[in-house]
């Protein structure tokens, strides 16, 4: 079916997996032709093209598929990486901070908050970030801590 964009996108991603990814455009360009208000085309499209080397192009797709669903967690930590892979950081953390807010049980956002704050210099509210990843991450949290706190 070509309006089946879960089709559409692992089409892609095997093509991609087979060392053939321009292949799976037209896949996806189908698949956002007969879905143009989908967020999970713009989403897939994002895919595609990070995985061609096109961040520009992945940032807007992000950008369409987080305005066609904002409240998919998903799409708005993507879009956050997106921001921040774009050198917008303001944008990004904001980005990932909405994610957050729609996933609080998920790591990846406070993560990615904690380690975008420590390496803009913004050293409180890495910390801030990493305290409340620990009951999520222990791990990764107590390791940023450490590091964090060993930052002059």
């Amino acid at each position: 079916d070509p309006a089946d964009i879960p089709c559409a996108a692992n089409l892609a991603e095997l093509l991609h997996n087979l060392g053939r990814t321009p292949e799976g455009l037209p896949y996806l360009e189908n698949a956002a032709r007969l879905n143009p208000t989908s967020a999970p085309v713009w989403e897939a499209f994002s895919v595609y093209h990070v995985r061609a080397g096109q961040k520009d192009k992945a940032l807007d797709s992000l950008t369409k598929a987080s305005k066609l669903d904002p409240a998919s967690s998903r799409i708005t930590y993507y879009y956050g990486l997106a921001l921040h892979d774009a050198k917008r950081t303001p944008e990004a953390l904001a980005a990932l901070s909405k994610a957050h807010s729609l996933a609080p049980s998920d790591p990846e956002p406070l993560f990615a908050l904690a380690t975008i704050s420590r390496d803009s210099g913004l050293i409180d509210d890495a910390i801030a970030h990493a305290q409340k990843l620990l009951p999520l991450d222990p791990d990764r949290a107590r390791r940023l801590l450490q590091e964090l706190k060993s930052t002059p």
